[in-house]
């Protein structure tokens, strides 16, 4: 079975990037990116990976419409026929038995989508808990087997309409794996004020948005304790 990972970028040179490619040439087949119109050393970061498949937009989609850059991201990986696709951020990485369980995953007939749960990192070794932000009680659709049957239409919505085409979310039974995904996004104080301007302004009435800028004494945090590979996987 295939694995293609797809992945989004805009200006990731000095941030996770390098870590997330190493992460997945690990267990993925082939990683399909589109840069967004970066303008640091992203293309040539991407380049340097024997299995990126990279292409690139002049200009800047996202800011004016999500869901056009992801059904390009989309249309990008699926001519190139894989058996699954993953869907990942070029600032989130698995935990480390990854590398191994995600061969299990991709065997298994009697499901063709799978949710996994992401925790947002608000320090080094620390995730965020309180409220919207709870990772114990919201799954995220981000490995799918990819159908050529399915028609593919995408969210209207201008903001977080999903990674996937529409039909890949009315799939009504979907593996809810343990697997964890570690989100780095929010760990620089500058990137969470970066990214509090962008959402006040679309999205002013939101009361997560608000909360992105919670003073520390509102802010509850849990510590990451790593998880061990299955004994009998890892042989």
């Amino acid at each position: 079975m295939s694995l293609y990972a797809m992945m989004p970028v805009y200006n990731e040179a000095d941030r996770y990037l390098k870590h997330v490619l190493n992460h997945l040439s690990d267990f993925v087949n082939r990683i399909v990116i589109l840069d967004d119109g970066s303008t640091d050393r992203t293309p040539k970061l991407c380049r340097s990976y024997d299995k990126v498949i990279y292409y690139r937009n002049e200009h800047r989609t996202f800011e004016r419409n999500e869901p056009a850059l992801r059904r390009q991201l989309w249309e990008h990986t699926v001519e190139l026929k894989p058996d699954w696709i993953l869907a990942i951020d070029a600032d989130e990485v698995f935990e480390e038995r990854a590398k191994v369980e995600f061969a299990t995953l991709l065997d298994e007939t009697e499901y063709s989508v799978v949710d996994f749960r992401l925790f947002d990192f608000w320090k080094s070794n620390k995730y965020r808990i309180d409220c919207g932000w709870n990772p114990w009680v919201k799954n995220h659709r981000m490995l799918v087997k990819y159908d050529p049957s399915i028609t593919s239409t995408w969210s209207e919505r201008l903001l977080h309409g999903g990674r996937f085409p529409q039909q890949y979310y009315d799939i009504p039974y979907a593996f809810q794996s343990d697997l964890r995904v570690k989100h780095f996004g929010w760990m620089d104080i500058h990137d969470r004020q970066r990214k509090y301007d962008f959402y006040i302004e679309r999205l002013p009435d939101n009361k997560h948005t608000q909360s992105i800028i919670d003073p520390d004494e509102k802010v509850q945090l849990e510590e990451w304790i790593p998880c061990k590979t299955l004994q009998f996987l890892s042989k």
